[in-house]
């Protein structure tokens, strides 16, 4: 079995309307990397 990809980036000048045609296109969900929390 292959490895399937986990993460790659997209660079977009209007990311919210790129992240929502992904949506409705394939399901994907964008992730927001600054929003996550580290707990120490």
């Amino acid at each position: 079995m292959m490895n399937s990809v986990t993460h790659f980036e997209i660079f977009a000048e209007e990311p919210d309307k790129l992240a929502q045609f992904y949506r409705t296109l394939l399901g994907w969900q964008k992730d927001n990397p600054g929003d996550e929390k580290e707990s120490n």
